[in-house]
């Protein structure tokens, strides 16, 4: 059996751009794992390519973090997965006459069982917010820097791995008053945190281009502010935790420093004007559409 050469991330791209070369991909790699790569987002900023595990803190891979992923509670619902991708490969074989390593059958069945946790935990978050008081938008100001002369409200709207997402966001000045907003739909992400990321990013752009300075943003996705809030400090901890959103992160990071922009969490229930936003973009399939207030 032929096997391929070792590649980088820049061998899969377009030369000269950063945008994925879509029918190289799609010629060497199965197509569920070429979906995931034409997924995935590459930051502007050219950084060395990086290999990421999602079950420690610093995304390193060791012996003791795959043992105790096995022997977690979870397991059953790990093993409905293998022996899902199991009898997927299955098939392959006899139909198709592909063969794939066990240690990728048990990569995959991983990988689906975080997507469907991702899935699972959105829905709930969505039931409860429905059930909760719509926010208040002088609320955001008690997480602000006194620093902060606007802040900026974001969200992202996710379904699957296959449907396009929806971005939204919300400029508005220190005392509320909303100056400006976005939305979008977008490509599909391979996880509902990088269209949170994604969300960020765009809307990190779109104000820097706008010149404004001094701007606090704010996310309902917790994981993304603490890592977002390594990268800003990382003098002051021992090791950056890498994550698939790595590359998009390093954008903020750099449109960040020369600005004076700082980030927050906030729940999901004090968001909503900003979910909506980002659901509608995701549902009618929105082209970008930027409103001055």
């Amino acid at each position: 059996m032929d096997t391929l050469p070792l590649l980088k991330v820049h061998d899969l791209m377009i030369e000269g751009t950063k945008n994925w070369n879509e029918q190289f991909i799609k010629s060497i790699i199965r197509e569920e794992d070429a979906r995931y790569i034409l997924n995935t987002r590459v930051g502007s900023i050219t950084c060395q390519d990086t290999p990421v595990w999602n079950f420690t803190r610093t995304g390193e891979y060791t012996v003791r973090s795959g043992y105790h992923l096995c022997n977690q509670d979870k397991r059953e619902l790990l093993n409905f997965f293998i022996g899902w991708r199991v009898w997927k490969k299955r098939n392959n074989l006899i139909f198709q006459q592909k063969r794939d390593h066990i240690v990728k059958v048990i990569h995959d069945a991983i990988r689906d069982l975080g997507q469907w946790e991702e899935a699972n935990s959105s829905l709930k978050q969505q039931c409860a917010r429905e059930e909760r008081p719509k926010e208040n938008p002088l609320q955001a100001q008690h997480t602000m820097p006194i620093s902060a002369q606007y802040y900026c409200q974001v969200d992202a709207s996710w379904r699957n791995d296959e449907e396009v997402a929806g971005v939204g966001w919300s400029l508005h000045s220190i005392q509320g008053n909303q100056l400006l907003q976005g939305s979008s739909s977008i490509h599909a992400t391979n996880t509902p945190r990088e269209a949170e990321t994604e969300a960020l990013r765009m809307a990190v752009r779109q104000v820097r281009a706008l010149a404004f300075s001094k701007v606090h943003f704010i996310s309902d996705c917790k994981s993304l502010m603490d890592e977002l809030a390594q990268h800003l400090t990382g003098a002051t901890i021992v090791k950056v935790r890498n994550t698939e959103s790595f590359s998009m992160i390093q954008d903020i990071v750099e449109a960040s420093k020369a600005n004076g922009y700082t980030f927050s969490y906030m729940s999901r229930n004090r968001l909503s004007l900003v979910d909506k936003l980002a659901k509608n973009a995701r549902c009618n399939k929105q082209n970008y559409v930027i409103t001055w207030v």
